[in-house]
């Protein structure tokens, strides 16, 4: 028991820099992901797409969601594969498909950036375990992830009503896709500076001596015993 309750309290893993970038990365993109969610539907109602064709944009990302995850976690599997890099890349995407979906009008094209957000943002839920593991080692996972979940949640109750801010503040739905969308892209390049931590923090392997045969010579005659 006091074992287990050492290992509950131990928070070593909160002075790792990657963690902590990571972490942050998933406090933002928590904050400004779900105004998708919350204005996608009425901002098509609005441009005058019908009710039924857009609460179908909202099924083309849950349907987009449950491929990328399989896929993501296949390609996230495999050995040539980076996962980090692939949820960089990935979250740099979502972003870009939410900063787009204010400035277009056709339901096609809302139908698209819907399905790109949707397709993409599987890698959240598809690598977080597996690029959490990478950072602060299996023994701290359980730890440090139900640290992260806590972080998305305190995010989740700030991003809601900040996000309807600027909304109320702007009087349209094009600031909040487009904040949202820079947030999610800069959550994306924030952890481009994790293998640079890493790369810097690795120290650097002691060179192995070398000996000649010169000196090995003399170290035998000086360890083998004499016989009289």
């Amino acid at each position: 028991m006091k074992e287990m309750m050492t290992s509950c309290s131990d928070y070593s893993y909160c002075s790792d820099a990657g963690f902590l970038i990571f972490a942050m990365s998933n406090f933002v993109l928590y904050t400004f992901y779900d105004t998708v969610y919350m204005y996608l539907l009425d901002y098509a109602m609005e441009v005058g797409v019908p009710a039924d064709d857009a609460a179908n944009l909202i099924s083309a990302i849950g349907i987009l969601n449950c491929i990328g995850m399989i896929a993501m976690g296949y390609v996230g599997d495999q050995p040539w594969s980076s996962p980090m890099l692939i949820y960089n890349v990935s979250m740099i995407l979502c972003g870009i498909s939410v900063i787009i979906m204010p400035m277009v009008t056709d339901y096609y094209l809302l139908a698209a950036s819907a399905s790109v957000f949707g397709l993409f943002i599987s890698a959240n839920y598809a690598l977080t375990s597996v690029i959490l593991v990478d950072l602060v080692s299996l023994e701290a996972f359980s730890q440090a992830y139900g640290m992260l979940l806590l972080i998305q949640g305190v995010a989740n109750l700030i991003g809601p009503p900040l996000v309807g801010l600027i909304a109320d503040t702007t009087g349209n739905y094009v600031m909040p896709f487009v904040v949202s969308g820079i947030f999610i892209v800069v959550c994306g390049l924030m952890l481009n500076l994790i293998p640079l931590i890493k790369r810097c923090q690795r120290p650097s392997e002691p060179a192995e001596p070398t000996s000649t045969p010169i000196l090995a010579i003399d170290k035998r005659l000086h360890t083998t015993p004499i016989k009289v």
